[in-house]
């Protein structure tokens, strides 16, 4: 028999592994020998639902829910499984309201029969929400998203309810499922170009930057400074357009980063160029708005900003509408996406690509390891960061140019 004392309630729990599963719970007595005899009926229970097959059917949806509110809420990653589960279920037309990238979740439109029996899935249903996604555009990462939260709900509860036996497809089976862990990060020379057709002042033809509407240039000089805090902070993009000058410590140089894909706050130094950037923000803000960029957020966030700094005039939304797609096109301006460099390094250089380059910076500098760079990062596993473990100085070809 199984069971234990918790000196804190003074009550006995059962514990016990029956078939691979194991089993915990309260048994609500005080006194040993009635625990043992209630961690005895529990045991025959779960033997008898298991050799007679009388557990309780429960379907799809129900199952996902019911594994997302005992377990997958307290996940680190809590709010992507949240959007995932939804999307699986409802569809990509449901999840654009809650989800700000439109164009991806826009890809998937096929989703699973949360009314089905979960002991009614078969290898068939496999293949096809595999074979769905696959031709729909999905990346190979999303695809094993949702087949984890399947999984996992399987596992955790096969012991209460009748559960399937499904055979998963890998990248072994099918290369079509080989993940995708490319890391586009820029050379320094590459950063350089990228600055300089960001500069607002920079000249166009024979014009200068006077020519300019007022409004693009405030659009152009946010895209510019936003592209200096991913260099320099490691951010992504929509923890650094949501961030606050309440979280923001000029007199430490430090900035308190949100990380809401992992529910966690990091302490982040600024590097010089960031706190000139900060500092002259701060001094243009004469509205006193709460956000560092007011023209990236929701619309609520649009409507405050509607002044221009010329007296009088009133921007319309359309024109303030902006979500930095300025540095896209300052990428393809300074050539970092020609077709050679789009096939050498595994893709095009995107937005995302600054936070790379952050990493890929960190760790060929050799002064900082594979778990800080993770901390950094925002990462809830080191696992995360292993797809930068490549670019750590190789310690055995440092000697070896040592010696030649």
């Amino acid at each position: 028999m199984s069971v234990y004392k918790r000196p804190e309630t003074g009550l006995y729990y059962y514990d016990f592994i029956l078939d691979g599963v194991r089993h915990r719970g309260p048994t609500k007595r005080t006194k040993k020998a009635e625990a043992q005899a209630v961690e005895a009926q529990v045991r025959a229970q779960l033997l008898n639902q298991q050799q007679l097959g009388s557990l309780p059917e429960i379907t799809l949806r129900e199952a996902v829910d019911l594994w997302w509110k005992d377990y997958g809420s307290r996940l680190g990653d809590a709010s992507r499984i949240e959007t995932t589960i939804r999307i699986m279920f409802e569809g990509a037309d449901d999840a654009n309201r809650q989800r700000k990238d439109r164009t991806y979740a826009a890809k998937r439109k096929w989703t699973w029969n949360g009314a089905k029996l979960c002991h009614k899935l078969t290898d068939a249903d496999v293949t096809t929400f595999v074979n769905t996604r696959l031709r729909e555009g999905v990346a190979t990462n999303t695809i094993y998203q949702e087949q984890s939260i399947v999984t996992r709900t399987i596992s955790r509860l096969k012991a209460s309810y009748r559960m399937p036996t499904l055979n998963w497809p890998s990248s072994r089976d099918d290369k079509r499922l080989v993940r995708n862990a490319k890391c586009r990060y820029l050379m320094d020379e590459e950063i350089d170009l990228l600055l300089r057709e960001l500069d607002p002042d920079r000249k166009v033809s024979s014009r200068g930057s006077d020519y300019r509407h007022p409004l693009l240039v405030r659009q152009l000089n946010d895209a510019y400074d936003m592209a200096i805090l991913l260099l320099d902070t490691g951010a992504r993009p929509g923890e650094a357009a949501h961030l606050m000058w309440q979280d923001i410590r000029m007199d430490t140089r430090r900035i308190m980063l949100h990380r809401p894909k992992v529910k966690l706050w990091n302490g982040m130094a600024m590097s010089q160029r960031v706190y000139d950037m900060l500092a002259r923000r701060k001094a243009e803000n004469l509205h006193g708005n709460p956000y560092v960029f007011p023209t990236a957020g929701s619309e609520k966030r649009r409507v405050t900003l509607r002044h221009d700094p010329r007296p009088g005039f009133v921007a319309t939304d359309s024109k303030v509408r902006t979500r930095f797609g300025a540095i896209g096109r300052a990428m393809d301006r300074a050539g970092l996406n020609e077709d050679w460099k789009v096939q050498r390094y595994g893709g095009r250089a995107v937005m995302y690509s600054l936070r790379d380059t952050f990493a890929s910076r960190l760790l060929q500098s050799g002064k900082v390891s594979l778990k800080e760079v993770s901390a950094l990062l925002g990462h809830s596993t080191v696992k995360q960061t292993e797809k930068y473990a490549h670019l750590v100085p190789d310690v055995a070809a440092t000697n070896a140019a040592a010696v030649l």
